[in-house]
């Protein structure tokens, strides 16, 4: 295995968990501001719909629906993309396993940047 190899195969291995871990953290550490702004969105809503501002709220579901449609067209290409970067790298099993690495990698940073290191992970016997 040359130094090359090596070089790309820890990359592959570090760099993804290290950007997941650092989305995962800022996800976690801003869960409360983003549930309070959902809130408040919601709250405004109820108000002015309360006000007669608003009469129904089939603006917002479509405005709703257009985003979850960018959203899934957007993860369709990039699978596109993806599947097709795949292809192109037949000349091996090194290249495929290195994407593989790389995503694997990606969602552990990520579920450990979300739900890992918390203080609680001891298991805690309790005596009656």
């Amino acid at each position: 295995m040359n130094e090359t190899a090596v070089v790309q195969f820890l990359i592959a291995l570090i760099a993804p968990f290290m950007v997941a871990y650092g989305i995962g953290y800022f996800i976690r550490r801003s869960i409360k501001l983003i549930v309070f702004m959902l809130g408040m969105f919601f709250f405004v809503a109820g108000v002015l719909w309360y006000a007669g501002v608003i009469s129904s709220f089939s603006g917002i579901q479509d405005w709703i629906e257009g985003v979850m449609k960018i959203g899934y067209d957007k993860t369709q290409q990039l699978s596109d993309q993806i599947g097709a970067t795949v292809d192109k790298k037949a000349e091996g099993s090194a290249g495929q396993m290195t994407i593989i690495l790389g995503i694997s990698s990606f969602f552990t940073g990520m579920l450990y940047g979300l739900f890992g290191n918390k203080k609680d992970k001891a298991l805690r016997i309790s005596a009656d």
